[in-house]
Order: C-alpha cells, then structure tokens, then sequence
C-alpha cells in the first residue's frame, strides 16, 4: 500500500547537530519509515550557494554523511527544497537580483523568484544538479507551494498582465523545474499540491509522471479542503486517480487524528504512492514532543491497516518509555490528539484576542491533567528518548499553562481595570520555564547558534512586561469581528477622529485566537486618552471583513455606536454594527476567489465609519 513512508526533518528552519540527525534516522527506521525527506533547501554551502556562513550551513561533506549513514539505516534520503517560497534565500545580498519585486498582501514580498528571470532559472538548475550530486534518489522534491507573489513585477506583468497569464507564468516555471529534473538530473519530480487550487486550470498541463505531494492538515480529514480563500471542499485524490497522478498523502505532525483521518480517507486510493509525514517549525521547539505521533503513523503505514493506528499508539508507548500502563498511554493520547501549540502563537494579538465564549477553561482542565501524569511518570523513565519526549511534553503543557494564566490577567485587566500586580508576577514566572528550555537547548542542540527559543522568550517577556503598563492606562477600543471563513486575507486599517485629527488605532489581518472562532473581539490601545468621536474602518484583500460592534473606553467613560456616518465601497447590513449582538455587518468581496483572479477586485476600498457617543 505504502511505497514510500516517509518522514520529514525541517533543516531549513532549524540547523540540528549531526547526531541528531543520526538519532531521528535510527528512530524512523525503527518505526515503519524507510524514507527521509531531507528539507535542506537552503542549509547548504555549495559552489552554487557559498554565502551561507559556516554556523548557519551544512557543507558537502556533512551531507555525504547524513546520505552514508541513512545507507546504513535502509532509508532512502529524498532532497528537498523548495523553488516557490524562498524568503531566507534573500537575507544573501548576491540572492536578491533573482526575487520577485512586489508582494500581493502589502507587506514584504512573501519570496518567489522572478518567474522571468533567465539568471534565477540558471542559478536554480545548478544548485539543483549539485543537490542532487550529493543526495543519490530516484526522486527530488522541489516544494513548489505558497506562491502567493506570481506575476508582481514589470517584467512578469507586461503591457497585457490578465489572471490567465498569472497561471501560465507559474505553469511554465514548474515546467522549467520538471525539466531540470527529469532531462537534466534524471529524478523524478514531487512538488507540493496547493498552488492548484489557486491554478486549477493548469493541472491538465502538468506531466503526470510529477508526484503530487498532497498536505492537509486538519484534525479530521474526510475531504480535501482547499488552504485559503473560499475553502473549496473536493476530493483531489479522486481527481489525481482520474488523471494519473500518482501522489503523496502528507499530515503533519500538529495531531496523531490528522494522520490517522488522512490515511483512512486515502485508503484504496488506485494511484497512492505512500506518505510524507510532515515535521514544520522547529526553531521554536525541539523534535522530541512529536515522536509519538511520527511513529504511531509510520507504524500504522507500515501495517498496511490491518493494525488499527490506536493499537499502533499503544505499542509505542511501550517501546518508547518501557510502561504499558493505561493512564501513561491515555495522557499522551490526550496530548497528542489536540494540535500542539508553538511559541508563535504567544503573541500580543493573543492576548488581546477573545473568543464570544470566553476563555477555554477546559483546555486548560485538560492540560493541568496531563501534567500530572507527566510529572509521576517522568521520575520512572529513564530510557532514551523517552524521557526526552516527556521532558518536552512536560515544558510545553507548562507553558500553555503559563501563557493561559497570563491571557486570564489580561482579561481581568481589560475588564476590571484590577489586579495587574498579579499579572506582572505571572508573566515574571514564565522566566523560568524560559530558562528550562535553554538549558534544553545547550544539551540536545550543544554547538548551535543562536538559540532560537530563547530569542522568541526574550521578546515575548519584554513585549508581556509592555503591555501589561499600556493596558492597565484603561484606554482602548473593543472590536467585536465575524469571520466565518478564517482562511482569507483582509487587511482591515482602523482609525479614530478625535479634538487632536484623525489617529491610527491598528492595522493588519486581524482574526480569531483560533480558526475556530467565528466571533472574536480584538482589544486595541488607545496611546493617549483621546475620545474618539468616530471610528474608520477601510478594509481590502480577499475573502471579505465581517464586524459586529465597536465601542471605546476612555478614562473609565464608556463610548457606543450612535449612527453610521459614512459608507464605501461594498458593505452590507452596515446598520447590524450599531447593536452589541451577533448581527454583523461585512466589508468586501466575500468570494475570495474572485479577489485572487482579479486583482482591482481586491485592491478596492470598502470603509464605514461609525460615530459613537
């Protein structure tokens, strides 16, 4: 059934020691894998590519070793990079010639090549030819997704720039990179699925001998549901069997349900090849807290299905910490089945971002338990690496733990204007774990630098510490958002008119805490104590802006809405936003799609404002 098992190691993000790479080959090859996709991409310091410095790369000869040792382990090694989204590439100042000038969501350009640029298409064919040189395959994964910046800079536009000519400019550079592969390297192709469904006119085009590496990552995947915009539900694996693709499921790493759902889902798939196991974000974690979702599904793979992937649990448990106890296998169960959280996620729009329901108490129920089952199992196991994984585990439920307690004082803060010393002590406590996971870091990353996580600590501590003096002031505004689709992209300004003019109150992509979140209210500082006598809200992008009330707090006197003083552009149920309830008014082209293929569609401003007293 499963050709390839395959499991991903993100060196991209994240540069590991050599044994621990080593370490995470003996572990797959011990849990049903017999591949490893080797995210290299840029990590390596070759003739094509010198500029990396020695501490931020692996040379040539540290790859033959990571080839030679995999030989040993009966694992296939497949190269990986990716030719679509390079945003580290351009940190190299000889690199930025080859980017694409311009960015379709405003900010810094999400990193694509120039799609024509002859010089980008040379530099890539030989960096390829010596990546594949040093990794002997039969395959080579270009990546090839989240291409957002098609088509941005004169030269790709032209005189008669159409969306039609967008996907032509990405269909004739993958075929520049199938090309390479196949007629100049002798490899076969895998790319990454999901630019298709922005393109789905280019598919037919595509060489069927590419094998489609198809990435959802849901908790249950009984569809394949589309990873921006509208959300289109399909099933592209039955589409891909019609055509003639072979292709890749690829679950993440975030839950054990994500695989396990995915793999049934695929279940006698005509053209199914095997699977990827995708492991993403390191820099801000270690790889230890994930081993038990790796290897459930690699062994659940490696079975063909005929042990069911709750068995496979089980038994790893058993192989990994040297217990068959029930209450251990439940806890990490537990653990496992709900998406893990990283430290991205701790940021001050968390904070100051609350769903309609309030805060997840359970959540935090559920957590408190786990870690006491961690805690007691935790002095008996002494086999590696489980006690590694339990470590892990143990410092991540902290710090959820930690990060709740801290959002709770913030509430209580924004709300009652109340006991903001606690808050400070709370955020001081979080200092310790840091400390904890430094010490981590010295004894399973010893020698690499710099140490990602405690930079991340570094700014989450300062930046806690900051809010916690602004908040308490007690000027803010209170946005109440409805966002039924939270896979699109809406920039939304807001503005206040005050006696001083108008002020900037915030500006960005402002959504829910998590996906889930339909309704969710934002906190916005206000830096003076200025009444705002309207506020503006101008909104573009794709996929649409729902709100549903807003109101102020200025030295301690509330301010609601009054009445709508003007409109533009598309705005429906306008009115709904003067009422504090779940009717809600919504800014923009909801059809994401129809934004994504015409760009004037979601470059229009929509604005209300709203005059409140």
């Amino acid at each position: 059934m499963y050709k390839i098992r395959a499991a991903q190691i993100d060196l991209n993000r994240q540069k590991e020691p050599m044994e621990v790479i080593k370490s995470f080959m003996d572990f797959i090859s011990e849990n049903g894998y017999n591949t490893l996709i080797l995210y290299i991409a840029w990590r390596v310091k070759i003739k094509s590519h010198p500029w990396p410095s020695a501490e931020e790369a692996y040379t040539s000869d540290e790859i033959r070793e990571m080839v030679s040792y995999a030989k040993k382990k009966g694992l296939d090694i497949i190269p990986t990079t990716n030719l679509t989204y390079i945003t580290s590439l351009f940190k190299y100042d000889e690199m930025k010639k080859y980017g694409e000038n311009g960015s379709r969501f405003w900010g810094s350009p999400r990193g694509n090549f120039c799609f024509s640029n002859p010089e980008a298409i040379e530099f890539m064919e030989e960096y390829l030819k010596e990546l594949a040189e040093l990794v002997p395959s039969k395959y080579l994964h270009i990546g090839g997704d989240e291409a957002w910046d098609v088509g941005f800079c004169d030269k790709c536009k032209g005189n008669d720039f159409s969306f039609e000519k967008e996907e032509k400019l990405y269909l004739d550079f993958i075929l520049k990179c199938y090309d390479i592969v196949k007629n100049k390297i002798n490899r076969r192709m895998i790319m990454w699925d999901d630019m298709f469904e922005y393109y789905p006119d280019i598919l037919s085009k595509m060489p069927t001998d590419i094998i489609m590496a198809h990435w959802q990552y849901q908790r249950d995947v009984y569809c394949s549901v589309a990873h921006f915009g509208n959300r289109k539900r399909t099933d592209t694996l039955e589409e891909y069997d019609r055509l003639g693709f072979e292709y890749l499921i690829s679950p993440a790493t975030y839950s054990t349900c994500n695989g396990r759902s995915f793999t049934e889902h695929a279940e006698g798939g005509k053209n199914l090849l095997g699977g990827i196991m995708t492991t993403w974000c390191t820099h801000l974690r270690f790889m230890y807290k994930v081993m038990p979702t790796i290897a459930s599904i690699g062994r659940y793979w490696e079975n063909g299905g005929k042990v069911e992937e709750a068995e496979c649990f089980r038994r790893v448990v058993e192989a990994l910490f040297g217990t068959d106890s029930e209450i251990l296998t439940k806890a990490l169960r537990s653990f496992t089945e709900e998406p893990f959280k990283n430290l991205s996620v701790f940021s001050e729009a968390n904070m100051l971002t609350f769903d309609l329901e309030g805060m997840d108490y359970s959540e935090y129920a559920r957590n408190d338990l786990i870690l006491s089952v961690i805690r007691e199992f935790i002095k008996k196991v002494n086999i590696l690496p489980g006690k590694y994984i339990l470590e892990e585990i143990l410092l991540s439920l902290e710090l959820e733990r930690a990060v709740f307690e801290v959002k709770k004082g913030f509430k209580t803060l924004i709300e009652t204007g109340k006991k903001k010393d606690e808050l400070i002590k709370t955020i001081a406590e979080i200092q310790d774990i840091a400390d904890e996971y430094s010490e981590k870091w010295a004894l399973w990353r010893p020698g690499i630098y710099p140490d990602n996580i405690q930079l991340k600590f570094n700014e989450i501590l300062s930046g806690f510490k900051k809010l916690a003096e602004n908040v308490s002031q007690g000027n803010f505004l209170k946005v109440m958002f409805c966002l039924p689709n939270a896979y699109g992209v809406m920039q939304t300004k807001i503005s206040i008119r005050t006696d001083e003019g108008e002020k900037l109150v915030g500006q960005g992509v402002f959504k829910g805490a998590s996906v889930s979140h339909t309704f969710y209210e934002r906190i916005f500082l206000l830096e003076k104590a200025l009444v705002p006598k309207t506020v503006l809200f101008e909104t573009r992008g794709y996929g649409g802006q729902g709100l549903a009330y807003v109101s102020a707090k200025v030295n301690g006197k509330s301010y609601v809405p009054e009445r709508i003083v003007s409109l533009q552009g598309k705005i429906l149920n306008a009115d709904y936003i003067l009422e504090n309830d779940c009717k809600w008014c919504f800014m923009g082209e909801a059809d994401a799609t129809k934004a994504w293929r015409n760009r004037s569609i979601a470059d229009q401003i929509n604005a209300i404002e709203i005059r409140l007293f």
